[in-house]
Parts: C-alpha cells; structure tokens; sequence
C-alpha cells in the first residue's frame, strides 16, 4: 500500500492544500514531528483575515485518510475517513486529560499499518453529514449577480417613517416660525440623513454593475459602464465586509465587500447586486469583518 500526503498552513484558502508527494512511515513520523504548528499557530493569531487551521493530512492509495489539525499549544484533533466511515477524536498534551498517555504517532503508525479502524469509534460518514445539513450548492461553475436582479428599495423602507416624520415635523415648526429650533431638526435628521447617504452612495456605486464568480478558475469579474476588471483571489491583498453594528439602526441592513488588490486597485460589492457571503462562500475567501457604527463607503 503506499501513501501521500497533503499540508494546509493558515494563510491558505480554505480549500488549498499543497501536495507534498508519496511518503512512507518513517517520513511521516518526521513530517508530523517537523510541521511548525506553533509558528502556524502564532502568525494565525497575528492576522487579520480569517485564518485555516494548520493541517497535515496522510492518504493510502485505497482512499484512507488521517487528517491531523491544531487549534491551539494544549493538543491535536484527528479526524479519520475511509470513505463510508469516519471518526474523530482529540488528543490533549495533559497528562491528566489523556492518561492512558495517547501519542498522535501511534495512530500515524497504526494508519500505515492498516490496523487504525481497531483503535477507533466509527461513524456512518453519511449520517453524520446529515446532521448538519446545509443549503443545495449551485453546480455551475459561472455565475451572475446584477445590480438590476435585486430590491433597493427595501433596505430604505427602514428610513422613510422618520423621513416623514422631520419632513411633518418641520413644516409645523415653519408654520409657528421654527419655535422648536434648528437644533431639535438636526438631531431628527440624524434618524434618517445617513441612511439616505448610505443608499444613494451604495446606488450610484454599483449602478448597472455585473459580478461574474467562476469558481473553477477562482476568478471575479466585476463590470460597470462598459469597463471591467477581472482578477483572481490570489490577486486580493485584503477582503473585509463591512457591516453596521447596530442591528436596529434603520441603515442596519446595508453591507458591502471592500476588495483591495496587490496593485492597489479596488473594487466594492453592495448588498445591491448581493449579500457579501455569496462571493466569499464560492470563492473560499479569506475575509475580515468590520463592523462601524455606519456602514459608508470607502473613500
């Protein structure tokens, strides 16, 4: 039987590995022994962007695989598929957590020798995915988000009644010769100026723009007025979605994806052509979140 193996570190996308080749016991040991999980794990907490876990994952020729991860100084999680079954357990570095004194070389060894599945609690795989069900994935490869597929409007219906309301409250006071005071009309204005700000900068900024994902390539096209960039995510030097902290502010429901490239070109993706989790779902993107009191644009 022969074996390869596979490694993630945390600054790869979530579905990059790269393959280090065929390798036999001895080599394994090593590697595991020799993957700087600590290094992985300190620039993980150095980041900004989301981060993978660091990963070393070892394949028989037959489709077995042990998938060994750290999460932090304190252990290792394994994790075992052979295809039809799988099983997943933890290891601590605590003696007092792990008395019977478990070495994560062991099951390395065991895997290589076939005798793994004695030492493990198997699961069905398929029932246990059905435990976690999740959204049906479109299967195209293209696809499309538009500017003119999506309601605007619905995202300003939250701003309107104290738009109303100033606009009444204003033509009393004109009528009493504003005995209320300018003051109290700028502090109404506070409840519906800046999501009026927000949605006109978020229409004019992706008016008529076309966002086209291929997620076999990994690429984003972004179109607007008869001009287009298209990149790849290799390309991105940083990705934040930007969203307002209170949920309850009338501009709460306005988000965007800010995309900055390595050559310092920008792009911005509204909530008016689609929700930021789209892009980054399909594209496998690490992100940050920024979360601000109101969510403008960048200058």
């Amino acid at each position: 039987m022969t074996f390869t193996y596979n490694i993630q570190k945390v600054d790869f996308f979530v579905d990059q590995f790269e393959d280090k080749g065929q390798i036999n016991l001895d080599g394994a040991m090593e590697a595991f022994q020799n993957f700087p999980f600590a290094d992985q794990l300190k620039q993980a907490r150095e980041r900004e962007l989301t981060s993978c876990l660091p990963t070393i994952s070892f394949k028989s020729n037959d489709g077995k695989i042990l998938g060994i991860w750290a999460q932090d100084d304190k252990g290792f999680f394994l994790h075992y598929d052979n295809g039809t079954k799988v099983s997943e357990f933890y290891i601590s570095n605590d003696f007092n957590k792990n008395p019977e004194g478990l070495a994560v070389e062991e099951f390395i060894g065991q895997l290589f020798n076939g005798t793994i599945e004695h030492s493990l609690k198997l699961v069905d795989k398929y029932a246990q995915d059905n435990k976690h069900e999740t959204a049906p994935i479109d299967k195209k490869h293209l696809l499309n988000f538009s500017f003119t597929d999506t309601n605007k409007l619905q995202h300003y219906l939250w701003t309107v009644p104290f738009l109303i309301l100033s606009l009444l409250f204003l033509n009393a006071d004109l009528e009493k010769k504003l005995e209320l005071g300018w003051g109290f009309h700028l502090l109404l204005s506070f409840f519906w100026l800046p999501g009026t700000i927000v949605h006109l900068s978020y229409w004019f900024k992706n008016n008529n723009a076309n966002v086209t994902v291929d997620t076999h390539a990994k690429t984003i096209e972004y179109g607007k007025d008869r001009q287009k960039i298209k990149f790849n995510r290799n390309e991105i030097l940083n990705c934040e979605l930007n969203e307002s902290r209170a949920w309850f502010a009338p501009w709460s429901s306005y988000r965007y994806l800010w995309i900055v490239l390595n050559d310092s070109r920008q792009i911005v993706i509204t909530n008016f052509i689609t929700e930021p989790e789209n892009i980054i779902d399909l594209l496998k993107l690490n992100f940050k979140t920024s979360i601000r009191t109101i969510p403008f644009l960048p200058i």
